[in-house]
């Protein structure tokens, strides 16, 4: 039924322009009706079932979901990255894995990852501004047969031997990518007889390498 009106106004129009002699304009208009028909005719083949889905929550509860969402994509935990962490395990400790999670029997090795352990000093307020000046820190983890076991240690350099003779109350001054902050107020602590003791800190005893691991030999 869908195809019936237009094949009567082709037929139509197809007779009263032969009658009138155009059988190139009849030829032509024919062609371009057959296209028009088509377009009317059902494409079964073509057709997309798209299933509607009906929301029964208010405005407010979807804006609110849609805004908890992003932030849990956007959540880094950037400020537990800059959480002190003073404790070390110096034994081989067996390490939890999240429910759910196996670990495939032909993972084997020892996996290192370095980085900050301490960005504050409780006795003169110092604070360590930027993420690459925490005290380093190696955590070590040993996979075997499927299970993990860890250990965490600070690098014993001449620049964390400093800070342990001052009982890890305060840092020994030094020149770090960010300024050392006051814990009370965030302002970076100046004057010049600091910034000359850092100056002489940085040049002979600072060995903080928070960053990467060097396999040395």
């Amino acid at each position: 039924q869908t195809t019936a009106i237009p094949l009567f106004i082709i037929l139509f129009y197809s007779i009263a322009a032969a009658m009138m002699g155009g059988l190139l304009q009849s030829s032509v208009f024919l062609a371009a009706s057959c296209g028009l028909a088509t377009s009317f005719a059902p494409h079964r083949s073509r057709r997309a079932y798209i299933p509607l889905r009906l929301s029964t929550q208010a405005p407010e509860q979807q804006q609110q979901q849609q805004q908890q969402a992003e932030e849990t994509a956007t959540n880094v935990n950037f400020e537990e990255w800059l959480a002190d962490a003073p404790e070390e395990i110096t034994k081989w400790k067996p390490c939890p894995i999240a429910d759910g999670e196996n670990i495939p029997s032909y993972v084997q090795g020892t996996l290192i990852r370095n980085g900050g352990g301490i960005w504050t000093a409780p006795n003169n307020n110092d604070e360590f501004s930027h993420i690459f000046d925490g005290f380093a820190k190696i955590h070590s983890y040993k996979i075997h047969n499927s299970q993990v076991e860890c250990q965490s240690r600070f690098l014993q350099g001449a620049w964390y031997k400093a800070f342990l003779e001052k009982d890890k109350q305060s840092f020994p001054l030094g020149i770090g990518t960010g300024p050392v902050l006051d814990s009370t107020n965030k302002e970076p602590k100046l004057g010049m007889i600091r910034t000359l003791q850092a100056l002489i800190n940085s040049a002979t005893i600072f060995d903080n390498t928070p960053v990467n691991i060097w396999d040395y030999q």
